[in-house]
């Protein structure tokens, strides 16, 4: 039996990495070429990662696979103290995308973002995410911050780090 809280809390990562990339993509367009790239790159992870109702879970979890290997360097950097351990690099990323399949729908929304390109070839983004999932008449939000690391390569930037910021305990419900 999967423990809820910490699958809710497995699920917000990739949540929080789709509304990042989102966000960057609006706030970052008409800045430099770089970071409109960059931009583009996240936007087009985000959408990826992302659970639709009208999608077979094989064809999403196809989806997924090839999102990785395009965005993600081999080996990838990953920190998140509320997820399950999963191991490093690409695979602990598919494992934690696999647990959004839980829900019948998952989103993740960007809400705030910088974006620095902190050297030529090399870029930050902080953000912070909220993930938007659905599971039959159940809605689930959560909230999380991530500093993303990239690097370009051959003019593609892929993502080299992600770290994603604990969560902060849930606050019981105010009752009257």
């Amino acid at each position: 039996m999967v423990d809820r809280r910490r699958l809710l809390q497995t699920l917000s990562w990739l949540v929080l990495l789709t509304a990042f990339g989102w966000v960057v993509y609006r706030s970052v367009w008409g800045g430099d070429p770089s970071e409109r790239q960059i931009a583009r790159t996240l936007e087009a992870l985000l959408n990826d990662v992302a659970v639709r109702s009208d999608e077979t879970p094989g064809r999403r979890d196809q989806r997924v696979q090839e999102a990785v290997a395009r965005y993600f360097t081999d080996p990838v950097t990953l920190r998140h103290a509320d997820l399950p351990k999963t191991g490093p690099g690409r695979r602990g990323l598919l494992i934690w995308a696999r647990l959004l399949e839980q829900f019948d729908t998952a989103v993740i929304n960007m809400r705030h973002s910088s974006v620095s390109v902190v050297e030529p070839g090399r870029a930050r983004v902080k953000a912070d995410f909220e993930l938007e999932a659905t599971k039959g008449d159940e809605a689930v939000t959560q909230r999380r911050s991530a500093e993303l690391g990239l690097v370009q390569r051959d003019d593609v930037w892929k993502i080299e780090s992600l770290e994603v910021a604990p969560g902060a305990a849930e606050q019981p419900e105010a009752r009257p």
